[in-house]
């Protein structure tokens, strides 16, 4: 059967050996090489892999506001160790958790190549970087619980008929 596997790079050697091995027996049975897909994971607020087990490490579409506030504050930036420091040499967004969130969830790519330029060049500074995420993650949280909620409603509807 054709299969498109999405996998991250780390499992390319796996994808490789079952490639090899379809190969060989492809005139033989019939195999179809496994074809693929690589994805970039976004890493976790707290710069490591984004866990369920390590609460602190990504936001859930469950967390109270106050729990959102919370984890983007003490997310890891790219900032520098003070505040003149990092307005002379700017920002490094490739190693701040906040542009990750930006990048994936939060601002359109226009809006995000602003945002970089800002950063390296040390026209915004982290703490604001962070209120503005922060904003941004609250209304998109509020929206999608007003839509959740909407939606049990009409499965429960549903459920009753």
């Amino acid at each position: 059967i054709p299969s498109v596997v999405p996998v991250g790079i780390d499992q390319d050697p796996h994808l490789r050996l079952a490639r090899d091995v379809a190969a060989r027996f492809e005139s033989e049975y019939g195999f179809i090489l496994p074809s693929s897909t690589y994805n970039r994971l976004m890493p976790g607020l707290t710069g490591k892999k984004m866990s369920s087990s390590s609460p602190k490490s990504a936001i859930f579409l469950t967390d109270s506001m106050r729990d959102v506030r919370r984890k983007i504050g003490d997310a890891v930036t790219g900032g520098r160790h003070t505040v003149e420091e990092q307005k002379e040499k700017g920002g490094k967004p490739d190693e701040c958790m906040i542009y990750g969130l930006y990048a994936y969830h939060l601002m359109p790519d226009d809006e995000l190549l602003e945002l970089r330029k800002a950063c390296e060049s040390g026209e915004i500074i982290c703490g604001e970087c962070k209120e503005k995420a922060r904003d941004l993650m609250e209304s998109f949280l509020e929206e999608h619980r007003e839509k959740r909620e909407e939606s049990e409603q009409i499965v429960e509807k549903i459920a009753e008929e």
